[in-house]
């Protein structure tokens, strides 16, 4: 993608930050070129390059993506290629890979999702990356409360979170404080659940990051909602709304419409919660 003066370096530095949006019609344009390149490396053998082309512009894909299939299936060919680490930059995009496979596949394998994500671990490790590292220790967890072990996921996203403070790692701390939302909310202490999803929203929006804003406040939004805090889950959600309108974030639409529909319903708006659903 051509750089100006203005535009951030690239998809993967822009994350969750507001210029992150402006990267979707460019990459969207050179989808082709971005398949081809990707099965050019991996024929050619050259797993650093398909690794990184794999893992690198793997958050563009919450604005337009090819199918999930064609995701995994490029991560997992690179993960799969023989790989012989020459620099800090082939061991990252190696660990980088793991990672973000991991959190491809936890919903629908969690424990394939731990082992991926332990090599990541693994290898941030080798290269002293601290934020990388209890960025793979706190989505464990995640797959953990996925796989139904939230005490788990509680404790490593306490670790994570400790971690993170330590390195200076701003987003990895809002995520910490998200997961342990999860983890609490699995667990069935909604209250617990929204104090840790209102401090993740809070760090996020400190931080100018939508993204992660996006996310905790529609996770508020349902915690708020098993309090039976309606007019605050409400507001939640409004919020939540917000952050996908001006950014053009696709996901947790339809969970976000149930949660609103199930607001309706409680507030006797019956109509209104038929038409949500």
């Amino acid at each position: 993608c051509a750089r100006t003066a203005d535009s951030p370096a690239s998809p993967e530095t822009s994350w969750n930050t507001p210029v992150e949006p402006l990267w979707s019609n460019p990459i969207g344009a050179d989808l082709g070129n971005i398949g081809a390149a990707t099965a050019w490396a991996l024929a050619e053998g050259d797993a650093e390059g398909a690794l990184r082309m794999a893992a690198g512009v793997d958050a563009f894909w919450i604005f337009s993506s090819p199918s999930a299939a064609v995701r995994q299936a490029w991560l997992e060919a690179a993960l799969a290629l023989p790989w012989a680490p020459s620099s800090v930059v082939g061991i990252r995009a190696k660990a980088k890979a793991c990672h973000v496979g991991g959190l491809r596949m936890w919903p629908s394998d969690p424990a394939a999702a731990q082992r991926l994500i332990l090599q990541g671990l693994v290898l941030f490790r080798n290269i002293g990356d601290e934020a990388g590292a209890a960025a793979c220790i706190r989505d464990h967890g995640s797959a953990s409360i996925t796989a139904g072990d939230p005490h788990t996921g509680r404790r490593e996203a306490a670790e994570a979170l400790v971690r993170c403070q330590a390195c200076g790692d701003a987003q990895g701390v809002a995520w910490c404080y998200y997961v342990l939302g999860a983890a609490a909310f699995a667990l069935g202490d909604y209250t617990e659940a929204s104090s840790h999803f209102l401090e993740s929203a809070n760090q996020f929006e400190s931080l100018d990051s939508p993204f992660g804003a996006c996310h905790a406040q529609a996770s508020l939004g349902l915690a708020l909602r098993h309090e039976g805090k309606l007019s605050a889950s409400l507001n939640a959600y409004r919020a939540a709304m917000r952050y996908q309108r001006d950014y053009r974030f696709t996901t947790e639409s339809a969970d976000m419409l149930d949660g609103l529909a199930s607001i309706a319903a409680g507030l006797g708006h019956f109509d209104l919660a038929a038409r949500l659903c």
